[in-house]
């Protein structure tokens, strides 16, 4: 039975630690590529404290939970100069605002829809909010959602319709208002235009009515077929007219 051939393996020292320890000869040469000061190093810690010395790390307290802990003399000079305060983590930053809001929103909040300043007890509950209470009244929230499941089937359609396209809302609402909801081809009045567009490019060219874009699919966009159509219509005109 044949041996399982070795990996070459090639022995290299740490760029912070100065440990050796050995790599394969593809990892070498791939982390060599990569490395930019051509240092290589034994471990994601070892990397980390190249680049940052220890000497930059300064001691903080937490104002919430009072917990000792490292940061980079950067980041805490300039948590002091925004804030003026320091947190070990999200949730105790967080949580100090939420204290801070109740203190201030205890009674009567204001409605960010109908901008009135009602009771607190007449906002739904969030636990994301700082405050603990939706940025809208019961009322307006309820009013609101009932109005978008309403036209909630219609945005979807209208959604998938134009995205099949490659546009934005913004730039179909463009488009409604240039073309003043007439074809392009036949001038017609029409609510229902439909999103004409390039077959070999995918390009949208415009909105034209259901009909014109019927025919142009049924002349398979070809002008030569549209320009032989039109020589033809005028030469039967012209026949009808000789005949009289």
């Amino acid at each position: 039975m044949a041996k399982a051939r070795r990996t070459p393996r090639v022995t290299v020292e740490c760029g912070f630690c100065k440990k050796s320890f050995e790599l394969s000869k593809y990892e070498f040469s791939r982390k060599r590529v990569a490395s930019k000061s051509g240092l290589m190093f034994c471990s994601k810690p070892c990397h980390t404290n190249s680049r940052f010395p220890l000497d930059t790390y300064v001691e903080c307290e937490c104002r919430w939970c009072k917990k000792k802990f490292k940061k980079m003399r950067n980041e805490a000079k300039v948590a002091l100069e925004r804030r003026g305060k320091i947190f070990c983590s999200r949730e105790c930053s967080d949580s100090l605002k939420r204290v801070d809001f109740k203190k201030i929103f205890k009674t009567r909040k204001t409605c960010s829809l109908c901008k009135e300043t009602k009771e607190i007890s007449r906002f739904g509950a969030l636990r994301k909010s700082l405050d603990g209470k939706a940025s809208a009244c019961r009322e307006c929230y309820n009013a609101e959602r009932a109005a978008w499941g309403k036209d909630r089937k219609a945005r979807h359609a209208l959604f998938t319709r134009i995205s099949c396209y490659g546009l934005t809302f913004s730039q179909f609402e463009e488009m409604l208002i240039e073309s003043n909801d007439l074809c392009k081809i036949c001038t017609r009045h029409t609510k229902k235009l439909v999103i004409d567009h390039c077959h070999e490019t995918g390009r949208v060219r415009g909105l034209i009515c259901t009909a014109c874009n019927n025919g142009l699919g049924m002349f398979k966009d070809n002008k030569k077929f549209l320009e032989n159509a039109i020589t033809y219509l005028r030469s039967d005109k012209d026949e009808r007219l000789r005949g009289l």
